[in-house]
């Protein structure tokens, strides 16, 4: 799981996503925290990540959300495909019944008026 945390952060290549967690737990010093730092005031995206990183804080913590959110995404994409598959987002069946209803009706008007026009 924290091979998908890691593309995401490969973005921005300067900086590894192991150098930025190891800047989050406080692990870096010097020169390295230095470059971690400068990174961020030159990337927006990785000043946010890194933001969004230190609000959630534990490592282990952040690999259970990112695998919390894939799982809810592939049930969200079954589901949605399953109702794709079933037809449910296609033609809606009271449309078809109205139809048919009304193609009745004018039929008995026509007999009707046919009727009454010989009698």
């Amino acid at each position: 799981m924290e091979d998908k945390f890691r593309k995401i952060l490969s973005k921005h290549p300067s900086i590894p996503a192991e150098k930025l967690l190891a800047y989050l737990d406080g692990r870096l010093e010097g020169a390295e925290r230095m470059e971690v730092e400068m990174a961020m005031i030159e990337s927006e995206f990785l000043s946010d990540a890194a933001e969004g990183l230190e609000q959630i804080g534990d490592t282990k913590r952040i690999n259970s959300l990112v695998e919390g959110l894939n799982k809810g995404l592939r049930r969200k994409m079954r589901r949605d495909r399953r109702l794709y598959r079933k037809g449910d987002a296609g033609f809606p069946g009271w449309l078809a019944f109205t139809a048919i209803i009304l193609l009745m009706l004018i039929i008995a008007g026509f007999l009707v008026l046919k009727m009454m026009s010989k009698g």
